[in-house]
């Protein structure tokens, strides 16, 4: 079941349905995971063979940081300044016309982005699959910055920065309901390409989906085009696993605008202020703590909270696309 599947979009409102699986995943409690979607089962005791699905699987959370590629963390920390001197110019406007106060306390800065070109850390072949990619910067120690003057360089060698992908795959389940629960299990999970396309599935690096999706032109390359991919290990072999690339560059458009976001959080872990997606609040429990914790998150805590935001994300993702046996 569900060896042979072709995703397509858009049905009816089907934007706002991809935003609120989106939004469900992303602010689903930290340490905990989305469920499988339930089967369909017409009695209270049901089973199913192994079945192959396609899905989107969180690529995991690499430590940019500590790759040492200094070209690269440049270019992110002149990138995540930018962002936080917008961001922090329109909070001090706020706060000098709300409470008469122009300069802002010191703030610990959050930052999410896409990332410029692949960094390698990914397999080629999950790279080849990859919704979206993005970077997360940030710092364990609170940043200032007076209203007239940029970020100091100091400032900004205390960030530190991350990058996470969302890719297409398959993957084997199995599924059994007994006395009305179900419970759905992932056997195992597949990323590799067997019939590529000549663009890549992530919006920010095709320039002629942004082109098609603004100036409703060049959309013609993207028109019945199909990607291929192989089925995963103990799937039925029948079928194939096919997306179109207009459902995946909807896809990746939606999480790139979404994942787009800024923000200023306090001490006490609240968010002063943000801009973009509103996706930085998501991440901000992970990366620093929750709401009124004085506790900062080991490196390891936040290399899984943020991983599993990701994974979570996936899920729900999977569950509005891909239907249970």
């Amino acid at each position: 079941m569900h060896a042979a599947l072709l995703i397509h979009m858009p049905a009816p409102y089907e934007s706002n349905r991809l935003r609120q699986a989106l939004f469900s995943g992303l602010h689903a409690v930290p340490n905990e995971t989305i469920p499988h979607t339930n089967p369909l089962c017409s009695s209270a005791e049901c089973q199913w063979p192994p079945y192959g699905s396609l899905a989107l699987c969180s690529g995991g959370v690499h430590n940019l940081t500590a790759t040492g590629n200094e070209t690269l963390l440049a270019q992110l920390r002149n990138t995540t300044s930018e962002r936080l001197n917008t961001l922090y110019d329109s909070f001090s406007t706020m706060l000098s016309l709300e409470i008469g106060v122009s300069e802002p306390p010191s703030f610990f800065p959050l930052v999410l982005g896409p990332m410029p070109d692949p960094t390698g850390l990914l397999p080629d072949a999950v790279t080849s699959l990859l919704a979206i990619n993005q970077f997360v910067a940030y710092s364990d120690v609170a940043i200032s910055k007076f209203p007239s003057s940029n970020f100091s360089t100091e400032a900004l060698s205390q960030l530190k920065f991350l990058e996470f992908g969302i890719q297409w795959c398959t993957k084997t389940f199995t599924t059994q309901v007994t006395q009305g629960v179900a419970l759905t299990r992932e056997v195992s999970s597949h990323a590799r390409v067997a019939k590529s396309v000549p663009f890549s599935l992530n919006y920010k690096w095709t320039p002629s989906a942004y082109a098609c999706f603004v100036y409703n032109g060049m959309c013609e390359a993207f028109a019945g085009v199909e990607l291929e991919l192989e089925a995963p290990p103990g799937a039925p072999r029948a079928g194939r696993f096919l997306v179109d690339a207009w459902t995946a560059l909807t896809v990746s458009s939606d999480l790139f605008i979404k994942m787009y976001d800024a923000a200023v959080i306090s001490s006490l872990k609240a968010i002063m202020a943000s801009s973009g997606g509103g996706t930085a609040a998501a991440f901000s429990a992970s990366m620093f703590g929750d709401f009124l914790s004085r506790a900062m998150p080991t490196p390891a805590e936040q290399l899984d909270g943020v991983w599993n935001v990701t994974r979570n994300t996936a899920q729900s993702l999977t569950n509005l696309y891909v239907s249970s046996p």
